[in-house]
């Protein structure tokens, strides 16, 4: 007779039971799978103030793996003593940062978070730095910035850099400055920018933010160019589709007239070098979802290329993950094949590869079986699946067929045969 797969016990039972929490622990010490109900059940803890008990849950989550980014976060939240009122415990404290700034290229709040820990450990210029990843990641962090906690850094050299930098730079006030008036608070989405201003004015605002020495307005500026180029089909989503479509048929003109690809991608490229390089990689997945039929965007990738194959080789899980869901978009273009062989190919197959050996795919994050999935079908697009088939046997063995993995098992099971 086969015995039943053991389920986990459900969060709200472990807010309720502590004899069944205490369960959940010890079998969370062996398997991940009752992980997800024990993060949700330590961000209810600590909603309830229970912290200590919070505290039980993450000692054994990062002690292991949880395919929930948030636990990251929450995590170095409950370990501060500002936060909580329970006494520090640096040793805990440690272990939570070493365990939690592993994901923060792909929960860039942990940045935030982290700086806590830091100042409370003593350690004002390591704290320092995990603010300025926040702001360069576009973590607002003017309120944190304003509280007590950080006190201790006002004396530091580089907290009036940094007070200046977490300062907003507003695509909006380069509208203003370009004579638009009466607008609210603006973020990048065409569809409240076009109530706010004419297709000239729009136009003028971002010649000047491509010329801001802030690299993320320039990064802002690329995606509002990228977005105009939109397929009229897409503006299902904005409040008047049909007055939307004719505006953008007016700014379209004077953005291919007066702005190349080619200088996109060298702004890309420039930025992907320096701090806010996750930033330009969300730019160059807009690039890639945008405009990879336009005229110039072989060049432009091709003078990319390399600085993309350093990242992927970067160790940093968020810029492979924002990198390979770029080329997701564009392996299938012929006249993109030649620089991808070229330059990329070789480290997909060196990433994939040490992805199918650090766990099963049913205890990857979701960062990381993305990789997974968009490695696979740039190789398959460009039809370089053959050094691969060993190790999509590998993670094809290793996956447990759970629910949330079946079916990316199943797709790369028909891809070994092949």
């Amino acid at each position: 007779m086969t015995e039943s797969p053991r389920q986990p016990t459900h969060h709200d039972a472990l807010l309720r039971d502590a004899a069944a929490l205490d369960e959940a622990l010890a079998w969370g010490r062996s398997s991940t799978a009752p992980l997800w109900h024990l993060a949700i059940a330590a961000t209810r803890m600590i909603q309830a103030r229970r912290y200590a008990e919070a505290l039980r849950i993450y000692d054994v989550i990062l002690a292991s793996r949880t395919l929930d980014l948030s636990a990251y976060c929450n995590a170095l939240w409950v370990v501060q003593e500002d936060n909580t009122g329970l006494p520090r415990d640096p040793e805990r404290a440690r272990r939570y940062l070493g365990a939690c700034l592993l994901h923060a290229s792909t929960n860039p709040a942990i940045h935030l978070n982290a700086a806590g820990v830091l100042v409370e450990l003593g350690e004002p210029e390591a704290a320092l730095g995990q603010l300025f990843a926040a702001v360069y990641r576009e973590v607002d962090v003017r309120e944190a910035l304003a509280g007590g906690l950080f006190a201790p850094l006002h004396t530091r050299a580089r907290w009036p850099e940094l007070r200046a930098l977490a300062a907003p730079r507003s695509f909006g006030a380069l509208l203003v400055r370009v004579g638009a008036e009466g607008l609210e608070e603006l973020d990048w989405n065409a569809h409240r920018l076009a109530r706010s201003a004419s297709p000239e004015q729009t136009f003028a605002a971002l010649r000047l933010a491509l010329d801001d020495p802030d690299p993320r307005l320039r990064q802002h500026a690329v995606r509002h160019l990228c977005w105009w180029r939109e397929e009229p089909e897409y503006d299902w989503c904005f409040p008047n589709p049909a007055w939307l479509s004719r505006w953008h048929q007016e700014l379209t003109p004077r953005v291919v007239e007066g702005v190349a690809i080619e200088a996109l991608f060298e702004r890309v490229d420039g930025d992907l070098r320096g701090p806010a390089a996750h930033t330009a990689m969300h730019s160059f997945d807009i690039l890639c979802r945008v405009c990879a039929g336009v005229p110039g965007f072989a060049a432009g990738l091709r003078r990319v290329a390399p600085t993309l194959a350093e990242l992927l080789r970067s160790g940093d899980i968020g810029l492979r993950d924002q990198l390979l869901d770029g080329l997701f978009w564009i392996a299938g273009y012929p006249a993109h094949a030649a620089p991808l062989r070229e330059h990329l190919v070789a480290p997909i197959i060196d990433n994939l590869t040490a992805l199918s050996r650090l766990c099963s795919l049913s205890d990857m994050e979701k960062a990381l079986r993305d990789q997974v999935d968009h490695s696979v079908k740039v190789l398959g697009d460009l039809d370089e699946l053959g050094p691969v088939q060993a190790t999509l046997r590998r993670i094809v063995e290793d996956a447990r067929g759970e629910v949330r993995d079946v079916h990316l098992r199943d797709r790369l099971a028909a891809l070994c045969e092949r």
